[in-house]
């Protein structure tokens, strides 16, 4: 949790990893003026979760936008400024359970009341809002292997346990990037995770019960056999 909450941290690992993520960098003064940057880009806080400090104006188009959205962040979070480089595209989600081995269950399109999140972000309102969808995969095996391989390799190498979930991004290239990962999703039955379970044909319960036995067999409190 500690680890995945730091956004630079993560990034790092996943870098050593050989897993895509979008270029980055902490925002710097004096360092700053020396980068050759690619707009757009988007500024967040380093350390916070659910989207906390991100809204359209955290898209930023020019040097000047960066400078004073980073400016906003680092005095209204108390906290460094990560900026990275916005991947323009469609955005999607692998929620992952287990953890010897773990298991990613349905790969999902994240869409914005009906369209694709393209040049759009998901900030902090879109949590509870009812114009977020969350699409199955139909016929595209291609990406959804490539999605779930880079879930579980993800998971994996922050040392992720009993469940999570991996965001990502695709460009118009077909290149995926990882954006983060959440090792606690919101358990609720309209989010990703339980739509996710339900279009592999798992009652609520039954994901409950899956995160919750994971977490039992790993404190030894269950054997293997009691997991299903």
């Amino acid at each position: 949790m500690s680890l995945t909450l730091d956004k630079v941290l993560t990034k790092q690992i996943l870098i050593v990893n050989k897993i895509p993520t979008p270029f980055f960098f902490v925002y710097e003064k004096a360092a700053f003026n020396n980068l050759k940057l690619n707009f757009p880009m988007i500024v967040k806080p380093r350390w916070e979760g659910s989207s906390m400090g991100i809204n359209s104006k955290s898209v930023v188009y020019s040097k000047s936008e960066l400078e004073k959205r980073a400016n906003f962040i680092m005095k209204q979070y108390r906290q460094p400024a990560l900026v990275e480089e916005f991947i323009i595209g469609s955005e999607y989600t692998v929620p992952v359970i287990g953890n010897s081995p773990p298991e990613t269950l349905e790969p999902l399109k994240v869409k914005l009341n009906g369209m694709e999140m393209d040049n759009n972000v998901f900030d902090n309102s879109f949590i509870r809002s009812e114009g977020i969808d969350y699409v199955p995969l139909t016929g595209r095996e291609k990406l959804k292997n490539k999605l779930r391989a880079l879930a579980l390799k993800t998971y994996n190498c922050v040392e992720c346990l009993d469940f999570g979930r991996i965001d990502f991004r695709v460009n118009n290239n077909g290149e995926i990037f990882v954006l983060e990962l959440n090792p606690l999703p919101a358990l609720n039955t309209d989010d990703a995770l339980a739509v996710s379970a339900k279009h592999i044909g798992w009652k609520f319960s039954e994901l409950l019960d899956k995160i919750i036995k994971a977490a039992l067999m790993r404190y030894k409190m269950v054997h293997k056999t009691g997991i299903n």
